[in-house]
């Protein structure tokens, strides 16, 4: 028969035995052990950021170089970023005398005295516009945007604001031009060589805002100008008749109805256009015996279904991508015509600000 004392003492034992028990399971579950595979954010080319993109080409002095390139986001929020240029020469020492590095979305492009510029004066989105003038009849400006593997049918659409504030002629806006060819992958110097040569392969559709119902001349204003919408632009062909008032919308020559609409016994297309690649989209004035005298701006661009704002991206200034955005942007190397003969390695970082 066990004594009082002797109880105490097992109840004790008892309750330690548990309180052991308890602190062990404590223990066990208390832990957590987590691990995160964070992703890069920001992919270059489609490369991550350790791995470098890498081109080689030749220049002579007074060269002007254009290379595409893209970024594309996986973040869920806005990033912050900028570009950074480092030029070395073959020695590996810094040496940036003689070379101009810049990165915009669209090639800038001039004929005779027409001149593109990037302009902060007169925007609608973003930080910059592209300046369009031309001091006589024949003189050319435009922002010109490479493509080169997308098919009309995948674009469906392209869009653009124009702001003018003088023309001798109050009718002409800056218009659209689409070089187009049945094989993908054509540059646009190709596609001329192919002109020229009497190709079958090339094509070529344009529009002007001054043939769209209900247009409006007025200077000094935003201008909306749409492939489709209630005042679709109306695109003329290379092969068409020249009536641009009764030309085909971008829908009818891409799905095949601008064979239909004739004028003059001549159809304004031989076939559907959807299947064809864009080779490039180009924002033009001038080139004609009214476009003298022009200033005038173009900017908020949509090409597709996605924007493709008219920028210039200075080196160290900050520019968001938005999550999910992709950025096509092209890198500019401007070789000045008394620059040093010599390799020079000419590295582009993107950084986060």
């Amino acid at each position: 028969m066990l004594t009082k004392k002797k109880t105490a003492i097992l109840v004790l034992a008892l309750a330690m035995c548990i309180g052991v028990a308890s602190a062990a399971l404590l223990q066990y579950y208390g832990k957590i052990i987590s691990t995160v595979d964070v992703k890069q954010a920001i992919y270059l080319d489609g490369h991550l950021y350790n791995i470098p993109v890498e081109e080689s080409f030749t220049a002579t002095p007074g060269d002007i170089i254009w290379k595409p390139h893209y970024l594309e986001s996986k973040a869920n929020v806005p990033i912050e970023m900028m570009f950074d240029t480092k030029i070395t020469n073959s020695s590996g020492l810094p040496d940036g005398d003689g070379i101009i590095v810049t990165y915009s979305t669209a090639i800038l492009q001039q004929i005779g005295t027409g001149v593109a510029q990037w302009s902060t004066g007169t925007t609608r989105k973003g930080a910059y516009s592209v300046k369009l003038t031309t001091v006589t009849t024949d003189d050319i400006a435009r922002a010109y945007v490479p493509f080169g593997a997308t098919t009309l049918a995948e674009i469906g659409r392209v869009s653009f604001w124009t702001y003018v504030t003088h023309a001798d002629n109050q009718w002409v806006r800056p218009w659209v031009g689409i070089y187009l060819h049945k094989n993908p992958g054509v540059t646009l110097e190709q596609w001329f060589a192919d002109y020229y040569a009497g190709s079958p392969n090339v094509f070529y559709i344009q529009a002007e805002p001054c043939y769209t119902d209900g247009y409006s001349s007025d200077f000094d204003v935003w201008q909306y100008w749409d492939s489709e919408g209630q005042h679709p632009l109306k695109w003329e062909s290379l092969e068409g008749p020249d009536y641009p008032y009764g030309a085909p919308t971008l829908q009818q020559y891409i799905n095949g109805d601008a064979m239909s609409i004739i004028y003059d016994e001549t159809a304004f297309a031989s076939r559907e256009y959807g299947t064809l690649y864009v080779v490039g989209i180009k924002f033009q004035a001038g080139y004609g015996g009214t476009w003298a005298n022009f200033q005038g701006y173009v900017d908020d661009v949509t090409i597709g279904n996605e924007p493709w704002d008219l920028e210039l991206f200075p080196e160290d200034t900050s520019f968001t991508l938005q999550p999910g955005e992709r950025l096509d942007f092209y890198i500019k190397y401007e070789f000045a015509t008394n620059i040093t003969p010599d390799v020079y390695t000419i590295t582009t970082e993107v950084q986060p600000t």
